[in-house]
């Protein structure tokens, strides 16, 4: 799964939209894999996306802070997880979620 992630960005490397996408799934299957070190790289690749370019969609910079802070939290980098879902907090509109996220912080730390 993940070459063929990798042959999309190559042959869509103009198209920030998709490579976010694109990175986020690749990210995806890495942390599936349990390879926490390339799930990282690639969903701040998809964040850095974001922050830097036309495909700043809000959903997904919210799905770029929540998967590097699952990632974080699963390899139990507790402080660094916090950091981004501290981030995701910031950026979460719906009260209920704003909750669940502060609920998780707290029982995190």
């Amino acid at each position: 799964a993940v070459e063929s992630f990798q042959l999309s960005l190559q042959y869509n490397s103009s198209n920030d939209e998709l490579r976010v996408t694109t990175h986020n799934s690749i990210g995806a299957a890495y942390r599936q894999m349990d390879d926490i070190e390339n799930a990282l790289w690639n969903y701040r690749r998809a964040l850095d996306l974001l922050v830097t370019s036309q495909a700043n969609d809000p959903d997904e910079l919210r799905a770029a802070y929540r998967n590097i802070a699952h990632v974080y939290w699963q390899a139990g980098d507790l402080s660094e997880a916090i950091h981004f879902y501290t981030q995701l907090l910031e950026l979460e509109t719906d009260e209920d979620v704003k909750r669940e996220i502060g609920e998780h912080i707290e029982s995190i730390r």
